[in-house]
């Protein structure tokens, strides 16, 4: 009887194992690390900016430097706040600033669209393909922009709870 349990479970193993690498999980979890790379430094900017409003910019930015100093060490955590305070300080120009805040919305939302692309995979839905455009985008983008703000606004509580 034992021995029967055994094999089942060797087999639910086994098709379970074959059923994830046929996925391609590691070639999903590469295009979302790579997003997410890139957009997560501009996000910083901007959570860190409207904390700032609530909180004060060098409360939150001492915050900061303790929570990735706790993490990675104090030499990253110097260089983050220094990337982060001079990010903060630059006033180029107008246009500068609307290519920088375009570019970090799409950059964050790239990452939720990829990590809806890989769950859609990974759970077999297949998406609707009937509509297409500048309109079907534009929503996906603003879904994703609002789940940005979601969670901006989550980090934010806990953020004044601890």
């Amino acid at each position: 009887m034992n021995n029967l349990r055994f094999n089942k479970l060797g087999l639910l193993l086994k098709t379970t194992f074959k059923k994830w690498y046929d996925h391609d999980p590691f070639r999903e979890g590469a295009i979302i690390a790579y997003n997410a790379i890139f957009a997560i430094p501009g996000l910083l900017v901007v959570v860190l900016t409207i904390a700032g409003y609530f909180f004060g910019a060098d409360a939150v930015s001492g915050h900061l430097h303790r929570q990735v100093a706790a993490v990675m060490g104090g030499e990253i955590a110097d260089e983050v706040q220094k990337m982060i305070l001079m990010s903060i300080k630059s006033k180029d120009s107008v246009f500068a600033t609307i290519i920088g805040i375009s570019t970090i919305i799409i950059g964050a939302t790239g990452v939720f669209v990829e990590l809806q692309k890989t769950l859609n995979n990974i759970w077999e839905v297949k998406a609707s393909t009937t509509k297409s455009g500048l309109w079907t985008f534009t929503k996906t983008r603003l879904f994703s922009f609002g789940l940005i703000i979601s969670i901006g606004f989550l980090l934010l509580i806990s953020l004044a709870l601890s």
